[in-house]
């Protein structure tokens, strides 16, 4: 037993349902959402109780008929009109998959499948006895990317299509990646409009990050940077839903202190005419990035960049209620750009911050940040540039796997059999 009479041995948060026909639910269930049976305990047609999971979660269930004292207390979906007072919810690794599965079984979809405003994708349906349920994607993905979209050495069926005329690559990278960090920024501000123009051409749930111009981060004096970053702000705020983290970059010579870059944290607007802002602060001078920075980001909610590179240090200290992580390692002669040993840690780092772990691979300077899920942002930058697509998709590819995978139709028991105990 843990602190607060915790379970320490798993989650002890488990939905309990009624079903008038539960063994033919017990079936449906696995057919349809690929629960497995791990227990059945019945006399005849009556379920006196079961078991089902999916991944490290489950469910229980019994027959409506039982007549014991638990059973007195609830009613069926249909004896109230259908309304429910609570429904489960499920994270499923590729919810298009289960959607179609669910689909192809009989349920009824009451909510249909989107990208939702807080970054998952997912949907509603009912059980054929009424009970509504949501499967979706994480509410906090990881979202793996590159610098730029804009590259010759991707053309040509490297990362680009054969043919691709240029103005159609930025619609293309961002189907193919998750997020995409615009570095272009740093020499020039782009207008509104071009950033409303780039938006337009991008999916559902994408993500861009945008780099603040050089003019703003290399003044010596930071104390009226945020006053003169208004036209960069106000661009950036034109992506829409699509604005991911504002990224302000200084170099290893930049003369500010953590008192200074604390000052310049409590200036960054946390919201501009609605629209919630993310700042990361990546600081290059490893003399600066001490115990100080870190409490100081962590009181402004602003995340430390994590560079894995030769010319930042590199730590894992989490300030923000988002990870930014850039990535320098790729190598032009590897196919997928970094070693898999390299992708396999990068991966299980993204998957520990996504679901609120502590990563304890990565030096910190300071005590470990609350447990909590992050959205994680994996950017592939630099260094062998000609592989970062590759890279990102790579990685994009282990961390999307890596979950428990959705059990196909056949690999569930058609029925389960009329035991009193199935283990």
């Amino acid at each position: 037993m843990g602190a607060n009479g915790q379970s320490s041995n798993g989650s002890a948060i488990i939905p309990c349902l009624r079903y008038r026909d539960a063994l033919a639910a017990i079936d449906w269930l696995q057919r349809a959402f690929g629960f497995h049976a791990q227990a059945v305990y019945a006399d005849g047609d009556t379920v006196h109780h079961a078991q089902l999971v999916f991944g490290q979660g489950m469910i229980m269930l019994g027959s409506a008929s039982n007549s014991g004292e638990w059973a007195k207390l609830a009613v069926m979906p249909d004896e109230v009109g259908g309304r429910q007072t609570q429904s489960a919810c499920v994270i499923v690794t590729d919810v298009d998959a289960h959607y179609a599965r669910a689909q192809a079984a009989g349920a009824r979809i009451v909510i249909d499948i989107a990208d939702q405003a807080y970054g998952g994708r997912g949907y509603a349906c009912a059980h054929p006895e009424g009970y509504l349920w949501w499967f979706g994607t994480s509410a906090l993905p990881v979202r793996c990317g590159i610098g730029g979209w804009v590259f010759p050495q991707w053309r040509g069926g490297a990362f680009y299509p054969p043919g691709l005329i240029q103005r159609e690559e930025l619609a293309y990278a961002s189907r193919a990646l998750r997020c995409i960090e615009i570095n272009g920024t740093f020499y020039r501000t782009p207008t509104a409009a071009q950033c409303a123009q780039w938006a337009a051409q991008t999916p559902d749930g994408f993500r861009f990050s945008m780099k603040a111009p050089r003019h703003l981060v290399q003044r010596r004096d930071l104390s009226s940077t945020v006053e003169a970053a208004g036209s960069f702000l106000q661009a950036a705020i034109a992506l829409g839903d699509r604005l991911g983290p504002l990224l302000w970059q200084f170099d290893p010579q930049h003369p500010a202190d953590a008192e200074a870059l604390d000052t310049f944290m409590a200036r960054l607007p946390q919201q501009l005419d609605g629209t919630v802002l993310q700042h990361a602060l990546e600081v290059r001078n490893a003399g600066v990035h001490g115990p100080e920075l870190v409490e100081a980001a962590r009181r402004h909610g602003v995340a430390l960049v994590i560079e894995d590179s030769d010319e930042s240090p590199l730590h894992g200290d989490i300030t923000a209620g988002f990870v930014y992580a850039r990535i320098k390692r790729s190598q032009a002669r590897l196919t997928e750009g970094l070693p898999l040993p390299m992708q396999q840690r990068w991966a299980g780092r993204a998957r520990c911050w996504a679901r609120g772990e502590i990563v304890d691979d990565l030096p910190c300077l300071a005590p470990p940040a609350a447990a909590a899920s992050r959205e994680v942002y994996l950017l592939c930058i630099g260094a062998g540039k000609a592989r970062n697509p590759a890279a990102a998709m790579a990685l994009q590819r282990l961390i999307d796997d890596a979950s428990n995978p959705l059990p196909t139709a056949g690999s569930s028991p058609a029925r389960t059999p009329h035991r009193r105990a199935v283990r």
